[in-house]
C-alpha cells in the first residue's frame, strides 16, 4: 500500500500508473507508453518470481533462490539496461545507487524504518488454506 496525495493505494500497476501521469512520466506518445509499458510488465514479471519464494518447500527454496537469480542476471537485466532513457542507456547498480538517495528511499530504506515484514510460517500456511483445492 502507498499514502499518497490523501489516498491509499493498493495494486502494483495502479500505483505506478498514478505515479507516471502525476510526474507526466507515462510517455510522451503511444511508442513511448507502450515501451514503458512493457519494462513494466517484465519488472512484475520478475517480482513474481520473487513473490513466490515464501511458499515454496524449505527444501526448493535454495534451489529456486539460484534459478530467480540466474533468471534476473541472464533474462531481466540485460533487457533492462538496454532502455535508452534520456539518450543514453541505463547502469542498473548505478540506478539503483541513484535511486537509493533519493530522500524518501534513503529513508525507507534505513534499518529500522517502516516496513511489511516478511511472510512467516503463519501467514504462508494461511495462504495455502484459502487457495488450496
Amino acid at each position: 500500500m502507498v499514502e499518497i496525495d490523501g489516498m491509499k493505494l493498493v495494486q502494483t500497476r495502479s500505483i505506478l500508473h498514478y505515479i507516471a501521469d502525476k510526474h507526466n512520466l507515462f510517455g510522451k506518445d503511444l511508442k513511448e507508453r507502450t515501451l514503458i509499458d512493457m519494462y513494466v510488465e517484465g519488472t512484475l514479471d520478475l517480482l513474481e518470481l520473487l513473490i513466490m519464494h515464501p511458499f515454496l518447500k524449505p527444501d526448493d527454496q535454495q534451489k529456486e533462490v539460484v534459478s530467480m537469480a540466474q533468471k534476473a542476471i541472464i533474462r531481466y537485466f540485460p533487457v533492462f539496461e538496454k532502455v535508452d532513457i534520456g539518450g543514453g542507456m541505463v547502469n542498473l547498480e548505478e540506478y539503483t545507487v541513484k535511486l537509493s538517495n533519493i530522500p524518501t528511499i534513503k529513508r525507507f530504506l534505513e534499518p529500522g524504518s517502516k516496513k511489511k515484514p516478511p511472510p512467516d510460517e503463519i501467514y504462508v500456511r494461511t495462504v495455502y488454506n484459502i487457495f488450496r483445492p
